[in-house]
């Protein structure tokens, strides 16, 4: 009598179960009295109850089931804490790689704006002799076919060169970005050494600043 006294309270203990009525269907409603969402809920009359109506093995089994499917539950639980894991490391290791490339980039973008600011100077720079000026007066002025903002256009590549063989250079593949800046001088080469003739101020000084880039790339 006492191992099954131990036995019961034991049963209690697993179930929760301490005083009350119940009927066999509030078991699987949950709502009657022997429902588990019943407050009114007695312990102790269910588990009578229950052990009225039901074996010994039908409670094993009824044991063993939720055992198995607490252990399911805890699996899904485990895996989608890893899962949750898993991404925050995937997300955690996308920022550090988009960090890394912004970082790598910064010396790049720094270089094109001390180039842009260069390229502002020289251009503010650039004073035509007093009789070129004079002379591209009375053209615009006797034709009136040519503007100011024409000129500063067709001179806006040639400022741009030094700049501009820096990128060929940089976005090139090698030998095929420096084919390409050498392209670009030896197209623009003449107008430069033309400009320098006339007492254009600035040209010398780009001249220099292309066959630097052109010398650098060849290193």
């Amino acid at each position: 009598r006492s191992k099954r006294r131990l036995n019961n309270d034991l049963l209690r203990n697993y179930y929760g179960l301490d005083s009350g009525s119940v009927t066999p269907n509030s078991i699987a409603s949950g709502t009657g009295p022997m429902g588990i969402d019943n407050t009114a809920l007695g312990t102790t009359s269910t588990f009578k109850k229950i052990m009225q109506q039901r074996s010994l093995s039908q409670l094993l089994k009824e044991e063993s089931d939720l055992l198995t499917e607490i252990r399911e539950l805890d699996g899904e639980r485990q895996s989608l804490v890893y899962n949750h894991h898993h991404e925050l490391v995937s997300a955690s290791e996308t920022m550090k790689n988009m960090k890394e490339q912004a970082d790598a980039l910064l010396p790049s973008m720094n270089a094109m704006q001390s180039s842009l600011q260069s390229i502002s100077s020289t251009s503010e720079s650039l004073v035509l002799p007093k009789e070129i000026t004079q002379s591209l007066r009375v053209k615009q002025s006797s034709a009136n076919s040519r503007s100011h903002s024409d000129i500063l256009a067709k001179a806006q590549p040639v400022i741009e060169l030094p700049q501009r063989l820096r990128d060929a250079v940089l976005l090139g593949n090698g030998q095929e970005g420096l084919t390409k800046a050498q392209g670009l001088w030896g197209s623009l080469e003449s107008v430069l050494a033309n400009w320098d003739e006339a007492g254009v101020k600035g040209a010398k000084e780009i001249m220099n600043e292309c066959r630097q880039v052109l010398r650098q790339a060849q290193q």
